[in-house]
């Protein structure tokens, strides 16, 4: 027995492992530690483990299992070394990850994360432990082959840590596992804090990667490259590598998928040369004048430029603002790389619409195509997890090549955004409900600006109604599959008529948001037919539409039905109740009053209510029972401030109140006679009110402001960021040099009959941080050319409606200078101004989305082509520009 004992304690060598860093907060942890190995399995092999402190611990192991399992041991013991007779040995290593890799060699479990990846890699390594570094590339590949991950800003920085490592380990298995992992989840890492810590190398190899998944759009991406490279561009860790270019990484970035907008404003304001270089090639032209179609005439380089930046896990396709988006580009995203030349691609889309069909149909071996040959193995690209597509302002793609192109490519489409697309019509949803069945949510919103803000409400009996009716396409209609739609936007839509609706309210029984705001076109009779059909509406938008008694009544019956309650003369049954979380009735001034009433008693579930621009008064104000409202707009109503107030001390959750052009507010009647205004405040006032909201985010309000009551509502507006003052209100100028204080987070401020100031405007467009937009009307004051010259490179929208009448073309030019980023500008009543101010404005601000000129005297004296060399123009609007 001795003997045996003494042939054991000849494999025993004791480790005394001395961390350079203390690896326990405290002998708590040490002694957990110990606990954990303990309870390890290791057959009948025993370690015993004694702490000296937080930094050193004393193992004794067998040497023959380090000799079998590591290289470092079994060199260090049987390679000739003076160590190899030793049976005490000094490691020096952290702690935590020797006794982890100590755990792996035993057979004990291994918990490989992001955290402690590259300690136990960098150990594997240098100890080599050949299985422990199989073992993490087999973490890596089970952890890395998830598509879709949550990637914080914490697991990013790991990211890039463990990237650093097995760079400088030369381990290009991991180098690949890792980037192919990131760029199929870009779309989430380039909205970390820590995406401007990526290594050059790193984002380079990602938006290289051929399966590079942004989930939004190619303005996003090359947002986020921007960023990166004003963190990074300026480092000096690129001085020291001799050939390497920071700013090649924005040659990846199609420019052929950028907006106009974005590429003459935003890129142009950060990287002018870059814009500059740019605009000489070819490829601009294209853009510009949407010229895709003639595809003979681009180079094969400028063609991919234009290729829809898709692959099979792509979820979201955003080419919003891309007015340069065609049917042939569609149609070329569909080809794989690097298989299509110009010359040969096909010249129409019913061609290419035959050939994929062929290639999906017979699944045949090699289809010919215009001299070039499509191989089984580059079959027709296939964009199976495609949800969302936005396609908002492309104008120029009909809606045919966009029903193609989804039957080719996307049927599981649920999302499709295509607003301010004039050429398409309602019909649309029939062929879509074919194309995708499982639509939910289709939005056809268009400019409503243009529709009066009277409508004459046409009042005919149901018998005149149903004759006027032809449901020409009832039948083909009926066949379509819109059962699972259930959001729905025809805001603006002036074609939309009442037999539209019938047919959608027919097929579309889930259909819970619907916007008509604008639908000028439709009867009170046919919007009450739609809901009486829509009864799991929760979201209803008819703002400036002929809604009235037929329409409120519907609703009336949908909540007396939704409890199963009458409703009674007098009122409704306590327990009745609407369905509807949203409501905009804005410019609907039919509805008859004592329906309203009756229908605001039930109405306990609002969350947004909209009657701007009605004859609601404050007894309906005063039937609202419900506590759950956030977005409140009473502008131009009849209620008064102390009703007002009574609604906001039952809704403090309020982000967004509008009460402009209300001007009962400030009515005698409604306050106490005092002299001192501040009294008002211990009576149950508006502003007593207001204070007390804790979130208010965006407040619109004239009459019975003041300049006193900012200081007052100070706690409310501490996160406000849109601030409009209109006629009968105050803001006065101390209250303007208090906005950055009092509302730091300040987004837009639009004042109308105000008195303002030099100092007051200056102190808000160099003290409010995130100011975009600043709306100036029929304001009043000493304002001079000192406000022109503050440098506010974040403002994106101005406004000067006959404030700066003394403005000439020199002024002008110096507010190009100083205002670079603006998109849209609105001019009123500078009548200094000359023919020549069309070049200024075409040249300082190319990228302009929006030019209002009005009554600026000879400034289109001689034409306006020198505005349209603002290519990325979507509205412009001229009015008395030409004296007589």
């Amino acid at each position: 027995m001795a003997a045996s004992s003494s042939n054991l304690d000849d494999d025993i060598v004791v480790l005394e492992v001395r961390s350079p860093e203390a690896c326990f907060d405290d002998s708590v942890g040490i002694e957990r530690r110990i606990s954990e190995i303990d309870a390890w399995e290791l057959r009948d092999e025993e370690l015993f483990i004694q702490p000296e402190n937080d930094r050193i611990m004393k193992i004794r192991v067998h040497r023959n299992r380090l000799i079998e399992h590591s290289t470092y041991f079994g060199s260090l013991f049987g390679g000739g070394f003076k160590e190899s007779s030793l049976d005490y040995l000094i490691v020096e290593w952290n702690l935590v990850t020797f006794m982890e890799t100590l755990q792996f060699i035993y057979g004990g479990p291994l918990h490989v994360s992001f955290t402690n990846f590259v300690p136990l890699l960098e150990g594997a390594l240098f100890f080599g432990v050949e299985s422990l570094v199989m073992q993490c590339k087999s973490w890596c590949v089970q952890t890395l082959s998830s598509k879709k991950m949550k990637i914080s800003g914490e697991l990013l920085r790991q990211l890039i840590e463990i990237w650093n490592f097995v760079v400088d380990s030369g381990l290009h298995v991991f180098l690949d596992l890792y980037t192919d992992f990131l760029a199929l989840n870009f779309g989430e890492i380039m909205h970390c804090e820590s995406f401007k810590e990526l290594p050059h190398a790193l984002l380079k190899a990602c938006i290289s990667h051929p399966l590079l998944t942004v989930h939004s759009s190619e303005r996003d991406l090359c947002e986020a490259l921007l960023n990166w490279l004003e963190n990074n561009c300026q480092c000096s860790k690129f001085s020291s590598k001799i050939g390497e270019n920071p700013f090649d990484i924005l040659e990846k970035v199609r420019i052929g998928l950028l907006p106009l907008e974005f590429i003459l404003g935003q890129l142009w304001v950060k990287f002018p040369s870059i814009v500059a270089s740019f605009r000489t090639t070819t490829i601009f032209d294209h853009i510009s004048c949407a010229r895709i179609n003639n595809h003979s005439d681009i180079q094969v380089g400028y063609l991919e430029s234009f290729r829809l930046r898709l692959t099979q896990y792509s979820e979201k396709l955003d080419l919003s603002g891309c007015q340069q988006v065609t049917g042939m580009m569609l149609y070329f995203s569909l080809f794989p790389p690097g298989t299509v030349d110009p010359r040969t691609f096909p010249s129409s889309f019913e061609k290419t619409r035959d050939i994929f069909l062929k290639l999906k149909s017979e699944r045949q071996n090699s289809v010919v195509v215009s001299g070039a040959s499509l191989h089984r193995s580059h079959r027709m690209a296939f964009f199976s997890d495609l949800q969302e597509l936005n396609f908002s302002c492309c104008w120029r793609i009909d809606e045919g090549d966009i029903i193609r192109w989804l039957q080719l490519s996307s049927p599981s489409l649920r999302v499709l955004k295509s607003s301010y697309c004039s050429q398409l019509k309602v019909s649309i949803l029939d062929r879509l409900s074919e194309a995708c069945p499982l639509i939910k949510a289709v939005d056809l919103s268009v400019d409503v600006s243009p529709v009066a803000q009277k409508v004459s409400v046409l009042q005919i009996s149901r018998e005149q109604y149903l004759g006027s009716q032809t449901f020409s396409n009832w039948k083909r209609w009926s066949q379509s599959k819109l059962s699972n739609l259930t959001n729905l936007s025809l805001k603006g839509r002036t074609d939309v008529t009442d037999d539209d609706l019938i047919k959608i309210g027919a097929l579309s029984h889930s259909l819970s948001v619907l916007n008509l705001n604008g639908c000028i076109s439709l009867t009170d009779y046919g919007i009450g037919q739609l809901l009486s059909s829509c009864k799991q509406l929760r979201s209803l938008h008819a703002a400036w539409t002929s809604f009235g008694q037929h329409s409120i009544r519907e609703l009336l019956s949908d909540s007396a039905n939704h409890n199963n309650s009458r409703i009674l003369d007098h009122g409704l049954n306590s327990d009745s109740s609407s369905s509807l979380v949203e409501l905009d009735l804005g410019g609907c001034k039919d509805i008859d009053r004592t329906l309203l009433i009756k229908y605001m008693m039930s109405a306990f579930s609002l969350s947004y209510l909209s009657l701007r621009d009605t004859n609601f008064d404050d007894e309906g104000l005063h039937a609202f029972k419900g506590t759950s409202l956030e977005e409140l707009d009473l502008s131009e109503t009849l209620v008064s401030g102390r009703a007002l107030a009574y609604i906001i001390g039952r809704n403090t959750g309020l982000n967004v109140l509008k009460v402009r052009g209300c001007k009962l507010l400030s009515s005698y009647s409604d306050w106490p006679e005092v002299d001192d205004p501040r009294s008002f405040l211990g009576n149950g006032g508006l502003f007593e009110a207001l204070s007390g909201i804790p979130s208010l985010q965006e407040l619109s309000i004239g009459w019975g402001l003041s300049g006193f009551f900012l200081e007052t509502l100070r706690p409310a507006l501490r996160y406000l960021k849109s601030l409009t003052v209109g006629l009968g209100g105050s803001l006065s100028s101390q209250a303007w040099m208090l906005l950055p204080e009092i509302c730091p987070s300040l987004e837009c401020v639009s004042v109308c009959f105000q008195v303002v100031s030099d100092e007051g405007i200056v102190n808000a467009l160099q003290n409010l941080r995130y100011l975009h937009t600043l709306e100036l009307q029929h304001c009043l004051g000493e304002i001079t050319r000192h406000c022109l010259s503050v440098n506010a490179y974040n403002l994106k929208s101005i406004k000067l409606d006959r404030v700066v009448p003394w403005m000439t073309d020199d002024d002008l030019t110096i507010l190009t200078q100083n205002f670079r980023s603006l998109s849209q500008l609105s001019l009123t009543g500078c009548k200094l101004l000359t023919s020549g101010a069309q070049h200024i404005i075409a040249s300082g601000w190319p990228g302009l989305t929006s030019i209002h000129l009005e009554d600026c005297s000879n400034i289109t004296v001689h034409g306006v082509s020198n505005l349209l060399e603002c290519k990325a123009i979507q509205n412009l609007f001229l009015r008395h520009n030409v004296s007589h």
